[in-house]
Order: structure tokens, then C-alpha cells, then sequence
């Protein structure tokens, strides 16, 4: 459990944040300079605000008015930054042992059991220099871990990685939240990243939170479409990814996270099925394990609707549910919000001629049609039983 509150006031900068969560896997999610890392430092005693209190566990770590400051070192909260700072000169192993601080071993099992978490044994004998980017961050969770905090913090770990390296570790990072005992406290720009690992996300701008709750309700809904352009993603709102107030109109299309479970494989045509009570989702790739729960991250730009249960259409994910809302400006392109049969909610992209066209309107039925070669093993958020 974490109960924060913190506010500073110095030089033109503001932060004013207040929150509790006892989540497994909290999300911090806002554009750059929205004080994600502000609340890291403060966590992990590395910043001293000017008036606040935080407790975690039950301890209290931060009391400005009671002139309580448990120092850094004995907060015993471990921290992964953008850049896994392993030491050069120790091999990996060697890394992994100087989480332990002053133990020589830890508890029995404990280093295996990291390393097998992390998929690193074959690491083991290995130099920083000859890792990947992936690899690196892998082995600074272990090291983080290690230490046996109560509490881990992991800011903007992929933000310095490539496309191909962000896939190879983000399974890790999902085993470490459903396997690892101690909580996660994830700070990420990338609205993908925060659908996948985050159980609770806050969302914060300006240093306030300005919204929290489950992924699937509060990431959709966080994208605010100005329809200035075509409806592809150079349309869609916040430059870094974060779609805030504010942002220029480019680099993303609003996400949707719909939970659902695997209901069989498809194994001629290489495909997943996900139940849903929607509808069924086709999703490429032999996925996951029959029944474990999953998310999927739908973009608006790849859904078409349609006012009746379509049939003979290419398309193999069709999902029924009801217009909550629809909002267009002067531009071409219209949002859509969908609540979803039996649970979830859908943002679609659509022109407003074909919004005209249909006459959709809040309370309006329809069908949205997902293309399944939108929805490839990249769209699944968490495998859990594949593990």
C-alpha cells in the first residue's frame, strides 16, 4: 500500500500530487515534464519535496510536519532507470551479486530463481559491453530485485530502446509483475506499455493527477481527437505519445484495452481465438494457454462499424456494443466511444460522412469490425498462463 502526498514550489516549477494505491502494478502515465519521475525521487527519498507525507507498507518513510525523512538507503525501494548503469568492469553475475549487498548469498534460491524470472542464465559469464539494450535492462532488474526491496521503481525502462528490443524484454517485465513478490510502480510515457503491465494507472499533468483507474477505463478515453488531418496517426493527439492537453496533433490514434480469455487455438490457420462476451476476437499466432486471461490493444484506426451483424466480410473480430458518445470538430474525422457487451469499452476513428450516413448517435447498436492483421502477438498485453 502507498499513501502520497507531495507538493513543491521552487523556481516556476509546481507539483502537487496526492494518491494511494495498493496495486500490484501502478502505472504513471503523462507526457514529458508532467512529474512521473517527481514522484520516483520522492519514493525513493532521492528528492525531499517541500510539504508532504508518504508511507508505504505501513511505514512511514516522509513526514514534512513531523520532520521525518527515512534516507534512501533505508527505504529499501529498488530503482531501474532508462539507463541500466551495470558496472563494466563485473560480469554479469557479478552485477547480480552486488544487489546483495553486504549477504553473500540471500535466501536459499533466491539468485536462481531471479535469473530464471529473467531468462539471463545464459548471461551469466558475460561483460555489460557484449549485452543488448534488453539484456542490459534485464540484468538491472535482477540486480534491483536482488536487493529484496518492498518496493521497485522502474522509470522509463524501454524509453532508450529499439522497437525490437522494447518486444524482447516487455514479456520479462509482465513475468516480474505476475511472478516477483514485491509491487511495481511503472513510469511511462508510451500509452502501449502502460496497457500491458499496469493493473492501475495514474494519470498526471502539470504535476497534479488529473485521473486513475483500470487501464481500460482510463487510457481511452485520455485521447482527445481534433480531426485535423486523414485519420491515420499523425492526426491524433500528443507528439510524445502522451495525447494530454496541450499536445501537438501528432504521433498517435486513441487505444482501447479489452480484457478477454484464450478459447482455443486455431492451429491450420495459425490463429487465437479470444472469448469475449462481445464477440470473439482472431488474433495471428498460437497464443497463450486455453483460459488465461488476456488484454488486447485494439487503435481506433483499425475498427470499421457497421449497424447490423455483418456477413461474408474479411474481417474475423466482430464485437457488438452500444454508442456512449461521438465527438467531431470541423475536421474530417469523428470519435467514437463504444461500451461493449458485457464489459470494456471501444474508441473507434470514423469519417463524419459515414457518421451522417449511418446516423450514429449515442444509444445507437452496432458492430465493430477489427482487422486481424492489426491484432498480431504485439496487441497481446498479458500471457499469463504461458508462463
Amino acid at each position: 500500500m502507498i499513501e502520497f502526498e507531495a507538493f513543491i514550489d521552487r523556481g516556476g516549477f509546481r507539483f502537487d500530487c496526492r494518491f494511494a494505491s495498493d496495486s500490484q502494478a501502478l502505472a504513471l502515465f503523462g507526457r514529458s515534464g508532467a512529474g512521473k519521475s517527481t514522484v520516483l525521487a520522492i519514493l525513493a527519498g532521492l528528492l525531499k519535496p517541500d510539504r508532504g507525507r508518504v508511507v508505504v507498507d505501513g511505514e512511514v518513510l516522509l513526514d514534512i510536519e513531523r520532520g521525518r525523512f527515512v534516507p534512501a538507503h533505508r527505504r529499501r525501494i529498488g530503482m531501474v532507470f532508462q539507463d541500466a548503469l551495470l558496472f563494466p568492469h563485473l560480469d554479469v553475475r557479478g552485477n547480480l551479486r552486488y544487489g546483495l549487498g553486504s549477504t553473500s548469498a540471500g535466501p536459499a534460491g533466491l539468485v536462481d530463481d531471479v535469473v530464471a524470472m529473467l531468462g539471463i542464465d545464459h548471461l551469466l559469464e558475460r561483460r555489460p559491453g557484449s549485452l543488448s539494450g534488453g539484456e542490459r535492462q534485464r540484468v538491472a532488474i535482477g540486480r534491483a530485485l536482488l536487493s529484496q526491496p518492498r518496493l521497485l521503481l522502474l522509470d522509463e525502462p524501454l524509453s532508450a530502446l529499439d522497437i525490437e528490443r522494447r518486444a524482447e524484454i516487455m514479456p520479462y517485465i509482465e513475468r516480474l509483475r505476475d511472478e516477483a513478490r514485491c509491487p511495481l510502480v511503472y513510469v511511462s510515457h508510451a500509452i502501449d506499455e502502460v496497457a500491458r503491465i499496469a493493473r492501475e494507472v495514474l494519470v498526471l499533468d502539470a504535476g497534479r493527477v488529473i485521473a486513475s483507474g483500470a487501464p481500460g477505463e482510463v487510457l481511452a478515453p485520455i485521447r482527445g481527437y481534433r480531426g485535423t488531418g486523414g485519420g491515420g496517426e499523425d492526426d491524433a493527439d500528443g507528439a510524445d505519445g502522451s495525447g494530454l492537453p496541450g499536445e501537438s496533433t501528432a504521433g498517435f490514434a486513441p487505444v482501447s484495452v479489452i480484457e478477454a480469455r484464450v478459447q482455443a487455438h486455431d492451429e491450420h490457420y495459425g490463429l487465437t481465438v479470444f472469448a469475449h462476451p462481445a464477440g470473439a476476437l482472431s488474433v495471428p499466432g498460437v497464443i497463450g494457454t486455453v483460459g488465461a486471461p488476456s488484454r488486447l490493444l485494439v487503435r481506433a484506426t483499425d475498427i470499421a462499424l457497421a449497424l447490423q451483424q455483418p456477413h461474408e466480410v474479411s474481417f474475423r473480430t466482430v464485437l457488438a456494443g452500444t454508442i456512449t458518445d461521438i465527438g467531431r470538430d470541423a475536421g474530417p474525422i469523428g470519435r467514437v466511444e463504444i461500451a461493449l457487451r458485457g464489459h470494456g469499452r471501444l474508441v473507434a476513428l470514423v469519417t463524419r460522412q459515414a457518421i451522417d450516413e449511418l446516423r450514429l448517435r449515442p444509444g445507437s447498436q452496432v458492430f465493430a469490425m477489427v482487422k486481424a492483421s492489426a491484432m498480431d502477438e504485439r496487441s497481446i498485453a498479458s500471457r499469463l498462463a504461458a508462463r
